[in-house]
């Protein structure tokens, strides 16, 4: 029941982050050169549609459930191009961006480590000390004064 409930969570905040990243892309991309619509080009290509094709695809979620996260990714990334005023400013600051980052890592290495106890599985404990340090990483830079 634990791994599920990390599994969910993984899955929301790692498809969050994609869709907060892309929207971020898609507003400098309005204003920037041919080079910034290619990456705004690419990474929809290669980390958008992949990646909620993978939530579609789940075994084990509701199909309403899946839904839901795609859906709220779409969400994200409108609320991300367009920065809202009524969200707090804190949101598109890189200090945000790198705590939920660490938070993202950190649900990650806890999952992992979760599969490499239930199955003494080593790259699932490879992987767990990945996002840990990674999100160790990230957590600290998140702390430095910009």
């Amino acid at each position: 029941m634990a791994l599920t409930i990390l599994l969910w969570l993984g899955v929301l905040f790692l498809s969050f982050g994609f869709c907060g990243v892309f929207g971020t892309l898609l507003r400098r991309a309005r204003h920037g050169s041919g080079s910034a619509r290619a990456q705004v080009a690419l990474f929809g290509a290669l980390v958008i549609l992949p990646s909620a094709a993978m939530v579609l695809g789940l075994p084990g979620f509701a199909l309403p459930a899946r839904f839901a996260i795609v859906l709220g990714g779409a969400l994200v990334v409108a609320a991300a191009c367009t920065q809202p005023g009524w969200a707090p400013d804190a949101l598109w600051t890189r200090s945000f961006a790198r705590a939920y980052f660490a938070a993202a890592m950190g649900i990650t290495a806890l999952w992992e480590l979760g599969l490499a106890f239930s199955s003494a599985s080593v790259p699932s404990s490879v992987l767990a000390a990945a996002a840990g340090m990674a999100g160790a990483a990230s957590l600290a830079a998140a702390q430095r004064p910009a």
